[in-house]
């Protein structure tokens, strides 16, 4: 009797064992599965996780659902999700990553606070799976497909973003001032649309139409050559064209060595950060050298048309302390900036911070298709101005 009840007494545990390790394996795979993992990081970016602080980003570092990332300017950061999912994150971008689930109901959020993501979903997810962005204002949600989200907000509120499709189609849900979700759009392949949205509502800046792939920045452009290189199923660009339009824009950053101004409005970024470090690609903000003032003298800036004359001794385009008519360095404006709006029938697009003397850029977004800023971007700044839109 007592030989039987130790052999059940066996079997049970036993059967326990089986049961743990069972459990135990199965939840080792969940939690492989859904791996984030940086494979390239160029620059310097952090990770907030918590319970840990501030955690310096590293090549072959895996991340944490719910970790947010900052990156620095002139940085990019590529990871993987899973096996089958590619981020590439450019310069000057926070966001958080949410990944939950198991291969068959895997739920991956990516919120984006600012900057610009390109993504690549290589196989398609299953019904009970998602893959979602949120910008300041709008929801982008894809089951397999390839493209880049850029979202902002600027020091008055104003969110903007922009979706480009390269491939499969992304679905984008504006999300209007009150929370309220409006109608998804398609947005298809070859095909963009910008989006805005102020206190007063929301309101598409660019109508779903084809990419303009020459305001594409560099660092995009080289993530798209990868993914063509190596077979991505994108059918709106060709390599070639690709390359050239890398090649032209490497030669507009090597003409602009010592670009002037920051880039299209940047959310929550330094107002003193160099502009050096985010000129735009496909946009040459280096005055021309014959475009300055030829009435203005001694340096005095012209209340009029807010702007100076070159320094006689300083070719046009470079740094050098201002100079006053006696010839003394004026160093207390060595360090001055100013405000340039931009405003759309009344309604700020736009901000940037401009070093005295330098030049504003042209925002890379327009308003719409039509028109023009009513500005001389030739002319250098030295007090804060307000840039109006006119249509032609």
């Amino acid at each position: 009797m007592q030989k039987k009840i130790a052999i059940i007494l066996t079997g049970i545990i036993v059967l326990a064992a089986g049961i743990f390790l069972t459990v135990h394996f199965l939840s080792k795979k969940t939690d492989s599965y859904r791996s984030i993992l940086i494979y390239q990081l160029e620059g310097k970016a952090e990770i907030e996780r918590e319970g840990a602080g501030t955690i310096t980003a590293a090549n072959n570092l895996y991340l944490e659902s719910g970790d947010k990332v900052r990156l620095d300017s002139g940085s990019s950061m590529r990871l993987r999700l899973d096996d089958d999912k590619y981020i590439m994150v450019e310069e000057n971008s926070v966001l958080s990553i949410q990944a939950e689930g198991s291969d068959q109901d895997s739920k991956t959020t990516i919120n984006l606070e600012q900057g610009a993501i390109t993504n690549e979903i290589q196989n398609k997810l299953t019904e009970q799976s998602a893959y979602e962005v949120n910008s300041p204002n709008s929801i982008m949600a894809v089951r397999g497909t390839i493209f880049r989200a850029e979202g902002y907000i600027d020091q008055n509120g104003v969110k903007q973003t922009k979706i480009s499709t390269f491939n499969g189609t992304v679905g984008f849900q504006p999300i209007a001032p009150d929370g309220t979700k409006q109608e998804e759009v398609l947005i298809e392949a070859g095909k963009e649309a910008v989006l805005q949205s102020t206190s007063d509502g929301i309101q598409y800046l660019k109508e779903p139409s084809d990419i303009s792939f020459s305001e594409l920045p560099l660092q995009a452009l080289h993530f798209l050559q990868d993914l063509l290189e190596n077979g991505a199923p994108i059918t709106c660009l060709s390599l070639d064209d690709l390359q050239k339009l890398i090649r032209e824009s490497e030669n507009k950053n090597e003409t602009n060595s010592d670009p002037q101004s920051s880039s299209a409005p940047q959310a929550n970024s330094d107002p003193q950060a160099s502009s050096e470090d985010r000129e735009p690609a496909g946009q040459d903000s280096t005055p021309d050298p014959d475009s300055s003032n030829p009435e203005s003298t001694d340096n005095e800036s012209d209340s009029d048309s807010g702007q100076q004359s070159p320094d006689n001794d300083t070719p046009s385009g470079q740094d050098s302390p201002k100079k006053t008519p006696s010839g003394q360095e004026a160093d207390k404006k060595e360090n001055k900036t100013y405000t340039v709006t931009f405003k759309y029938k009344g309604t700020t697009f736009g901000v940037q911070t401009v070093k005295d003397g330098h030049t504003a850029s042209e925002p890379k977004l327009s308003p719409e298709s039509k028109g023009k800023w009513n500005f001389d971007f030739s002319q250098k700044i030295n007090k804060n101005i307000v840039i109006n839109w006119i249509t032609e």
